[in-house]
Parts: C-alpha cells; structure tokens; sequence
C-alpha cells in the first residue's frame, strides 16, 4: 500500500516525473489514476496500470520512473 503519511509528497513527486510526459492530454488521469490504484487498492496493481501505460505509448523511461516512486513510498503491513 501507499504510505499515507507520505500522500503528499508522492502526488508531487509523480506530477514532477509525469510533466516530461509528451502525452500532455492524459497526464492528469494517469496521475489520479496511479493515486487511487497505489492508495487503495495496492502497489502491484499501480504498477500493472503503469506497465499498460508503457504498452499504450508512455515513454520507457517516464514509466520506470513511476516505478521506482511507487516502490520508494510503498509501505507494506
């Protein structure tokens, strides 16, 4: 799951990697869309939407990016 305590600066954190994005019309689903899924459903199913994002066109990189976000502010209980 996400760490919570750390919402914040993950949603800020994923806006800064999300705005190298050259898809500059879906920037702002793909961001509420990672949230919710990381937030609660749970970080595996973040990164599976984030892996289709990188087969319908994100940028590798952007998508490894995210990845590794996940991971840094990923909690587990």
């Amino acid at each position: 799951m996400l760490d919570m305590r750390k919402e914040r600066y993950f949603r800020f954190d994923l806006t800064d990697i999300l705005e190298k994005s050259s898809n500059e019309d879906n920037v702002e689903s793909f961001k509420a869309n990672i949230s919710v899924k990381a937030s609660q459903l749970s970080i595996p199913q973040a990164k599976k939407y984030v892996n289709e994002l990188y087969e319908n066109g994100l940028e590798p990189e952007i998508a490894k990016e995210i990845i590794q976000l996940l991971d840094r502010y990923s909690t587990y209980r």
